[in-house]
């Protein structure tokens, strides 16, 4: 059965509301079922999938208890009682956007330090690292379809947190 929707007068601000964004969730919707498809016909994602999983439960399986206080320490369901990972994952993000922001700046101007970009930078690959770390910790509980995005999504991630690190290294 389909959620209810919110009533509303005609013309009322949560119709309005609710109309103005109806074509982005139509396109989002297009969108996630091409990358769906995309990765469902990713048949090589399994294994790799499997491997992990089995990595990760080696990891933690020696360590019996402090183990899994470990899995639920990184997971954030001791400190938080919150999956750490989501809120873990917008800290790079604003991070690269802000040191890319500075670089231009201080290219342009000498208002701007260079060194305020590889801060920046580093801020994010610091974070990032802590937001692989927390996401194949969560890895561990996926399965099927959703262990198949989580595996490309946790190796495109991997990816861009390594080339990062290559660049504060340069910087």
């Amino acid at each position: 059965q389909p959620p209810r929707q919110a009533r509303s007068r005609p013309g009322s601000v949560l119709r309005q509301l609710s109309d103005r964004h109806e074509p982005r969730r139509q396109s989002e919707a297009v969108s996630e079922q091409l990358v769906d498809r995309i990765v469902r016909s990713q048949k090589w994602l399994d294994p790799l999938g499997g491997f992990f999983q089995k990595a990760i439960t080696a990891i933690y399986r020696p360590l019996g208890r402090p183990g899994k206080w470990l899995q639920s320490a990184l997971h954030g369901s001791i400190l938080l009682g919150h999956a750490l990972h989501p809120l873990l994952t917008d800290v790079p993000v604003g991070a690269w956007t802000v040191a890319i922001v500075l670089d231009v700046l201080a290219h342009l101007t000498s208002a701007v330090p260079h060194v305020a970009g590889d801060a920046a930078a580093l801020l994010g690959v610091v974070a990032a690292l802590a937001a692989v770390l927390t996401g194949y910790n969560d890895f561990h509980y996926t399965y099927g379809q959703e262990r198949r995005v989580a595996t490309a999504h946790g190796l495109l991630m991997t990816l861009v947190t390594i080339l990062y690190l290559a660049s504060v290294g340069l910087r």
